[in-house]
């Protein structure tokens, strides 16, 4: 919507629509310019939709890479994996570990880069097993890493100087999505870095060259002391996540307004009390969803006049994740997992 021949002065500006809360700002309309304000986001009035349950019982959730999944983690005497189907909003597949697992702890949950396989590990009592699971099966295929590895051809071959090599530091290629990798250890200094492909089920000694150009090891592009750093899906900014503030640093120079220049930094919001989790409102990535002062809040980053602060949700919530499609935020709530429709 364009209105013309305003008067040069500042203007009150508010957006309503039933169900929904009002977007409000005030914009200063100066000779020769045009003001703008592109991102503008109406969201639902807290009571108008009522959160709905995933699932009780759930200890923690990990979302897919793709956006597509959430692997719930149950809590049981059993160890008991979930995947939650986003696009169907329903339980995809159950893993639950043989019962001689009865008593082990499920930790260290990762998805592979194409959100088909599951890494995790499982301890009881110092002793440490690695799995895998193949999502896109009718029903779970899982691998016991470990045991796979340990009996892999040729490790003992590289590992003649290990008298007694363990499986540690477990995790997935970054860019192959069926193999992992990992050490084999026999103490605290003895280790030596391999890959074993799922697959083909082979082994390969990785030589780390301490000689890599600087320009070809990933970093982070902020340095900036949080608890938590997201970089928003356009990578133009990162969401800064620390005790009681959430702020956001500007990678890159924004040239439609509101403008920004690289490396301004804002705090967006201030708790009362501790900020609990936060992730990007990824739909445009002008706003910030963040749980704190036991509510749900959706901050804007857009900070001419009175920044719209608002919340979607009474409750308290221990960890977040905003998906696109269909557009929802999922949140963990004393053991429940919810879903909001936005």
């Amino acid at each position: 919507i364009f209105v013309g021949n305003l008067v040069p002065k500042s203007y009150n500006i508010e957006i309503r629509k039933e169900g929904y809360l009002p977007w409000q700002k005030t914009l200063p309309v100066s000779p020769k310019l045009v003001t703008e304000a592109r991102n503008i986001v109406l969201f639902p009035e807290t009571d108008s939709k009522a959160p709905g349950q995933v699932g009780p019982g759930v200890k923690d959730f990990f979302a897919s890479p793709s956006g597509k999944y959430l692997a719930l983690l149950i809590e049981d005497l059993i160890p008991t994996i979930s995947v939650y189907s986003i696009d169907s909003r329903s339980e995809l597949l159950k893993f639950t570990a043989p019962g001689t697992f009865k008593g082990y702890e499920i930790g260290d949950i990762q998805w592979n880069r194409n959100s088909t396989q599951l890494l995790f590990s499982m301890k009881k009592h110092g002793q440490k097993k690695w799995v895998s699971v193949d999502v896109t099966r009718s029903s779970f295929t899982s691998v016991d890493i470990s045991d796979a590895i340990l009996t892999a051809k040729g490790l003992r071959d590289y590992t003649k100087n290990l008298a007694n090599p363990t499986v540690t530091r477990v995790g997935w290629d970054p860019k192959k999505s069926d193999e992992i990798i990992f050490d084999a250890q026999d103490g605290p200094l003895d280790s030596m870095s391999f890959s074993y492909n799922l697959t083909s089920k082979t082994l390969s000694l990785l030589i780390l060259d301490k000689n890599v150009p600087q320009e070809q090891i990933e970093i982070s592009p902020v340095n900036i002391p949080s608890e938590k750093t997201l970089i928003s899906d356009d990578g133009k900014k990162a969401l800064i996540v620390n005790k009681n503030n959430v702020s956001v640093y500007w990678i890159e120079d924004i040239r439609v307004q509101p403008y920004r220049t690289a490396g301004d930094f804002e705090t967006i919001y201030t708790a009362e009390g501790s900020i609990r989790d936060a992730v990007w409102f990824s739909k445009n990535n002008e706003y910030v969803i963040l749980s704190a002062d036991q509510k749900i809040k959706a901050a804007e980053l857009d900070n001419r006049g009175e920044r719209n602060v608002h919340t979607l949700s009474d409750k308290p919530a221990e960890k977040l994740f905003y998906a696109q499609k269909p557009e929802s935020l999922y949140f963990l709530s004393d053991g429940i997992l919810y879903l909001l429709p936005l």
